[in-house]
């Protein structure tokens, strides 16, 4: 059973090191975006006797920048990769900042007992506080109907042209085309003239309308998925002989949770929860919880594989914990 991570990553390399060396095994290998302008160098250091290990370079290389579509690009260029590599089994995306709460012994049991389905959050769109699920916290619920990142049960996010102002997180502005009811407010009048002053080249965009394809239902959800070969190969032959879909995603806010969503859920049956466990219930701080120390037994609790968030910097401990316990597993089996 290979086991094909691709990590997505831009800070803390002795900590990408340290997850990959907890991850590592004969089968696993593991394509690894860092972003742009972030210097590689570090992070290539560390794992450089890792055969294991490829960093994407050139034009590969991409800044998967908050919310932007080349987070779904730099996905595709792992999963063209691996393909290229005959890499069968299972591919898995996480960032740089997972950690896994299972032992690579279950990990890889779990993978071949549960072979053939998507690990995906998959649900159709629009939703509603009532029909949105309450996947890892509240995901749903909060990303999708909170109105700074798409009102209308993210519908905003397909009818709406997304604009990137700089590489900097959530700057941004969403815009209705110009001729849709929806444009007549003061704020998307603003933003309008605001662009067309930054950047002119791309204004027009606003003078047409989107359209999302007309062969497809849309689907969101979690960022995060782990999927088998047979979907990868489907979705690298169905992105080359349908690549418009691409170029719509090009304008879509938080391209990542709509993008192989919609591709997975309109063509494939065996689809379950996510394999990475998120908490989105945190009363106070940055979305999602970064977890530590007095956080184990939660973890330890969840069915899932991984977790995420970790920094290093903040609490080191939980990964010391965390390494002990998958230690003591890893020998009890």
């Amino acid at each position: 059973m290979h086991l094909n991570y691709i990590v997505l990553a831009h800070k803390n390399p002795e900590q990408l090191t340290r997850m990959i060396k907890r991850l590592d095994c004969p089968e696993a290998r593991f394509y690894i975006n860092i972003d742009i302008p972030v210097e590689l160098a570090p992070f290539q250091a560390g794992l450089a006797e890792n055969p294991r290990c490829l960093f994407f370079t050139g034009p590969q290389r991409l800044n998967t920048m908050w919310g932007h579509v080349n987070a779904v690009k730099a996905a595709l260029v792992g999963i063209a990769q691996i393909l290229a590599d005959q890499r069968t089994g299972y591919t898995i995306l996480i960032s740089g900042q997972d950690y896994p709460i299972k032992s690579n012994i279950f990990v890889k049991e779990f993978y071949k007992k549960n072979y053939g389905i998507n690990f995906i959050e998959c649900f159709p769109l629009p939703v509603t506080s009532h029909t949105a699920p309450n996947i890892h916290g509240g995901l749903a619920r909060e990303s999708w109907i909170h109105p700074e990142y798409g009102s209308n049960g993210g519908m905003d996010r397909l009818n709406h042209y997304t604009f990137f102002l700089s590489t900097k997180r959530e700057d941004n502005v969403s815009i209705p085309p110009i001729f849709s009811r929806d444009f007549l407010s003061m704020r998307n009048m603003r933003c309008a003239l605001g662009l067309l002053r930054r950047q002119p080249a791309i204004f027009r965009k606003l003078l047409s309308k989107r359209k999302f394809p007309s062969d497809l239902l849309p689907y969101g959800g979690s960022q995060w998925w782990a999927l088998p070969y047979e979907t990868i190969a489907f979705l690298n032959k169905y992105i080359k002989e349908n690549p418009y879909f691409l170029d719509f995603n090009d304008f879509t806010l938080l391209s990542d949770e709509i993008f192989f969503q919609t591709v997975v859920a309109n063509n494939f049956k065996r689809i379950a929860p996510p394999v990475a466990y998120v908490n989105f219930t945190r009363p106070t701080g940055p979305w999602p919880a970064t977890f530590v120390a007095t956080d184990v037994d939660e973890l330890v609790e969840s069915t899932c594989l991984y977790a995420r968030k970790f920094d290093q910097d903040q609490d080191r401990k939980i990964l010391d914990t965390l390494d002990e316990i998958n230690q003591t597993a890893s020998f009890l089996n």
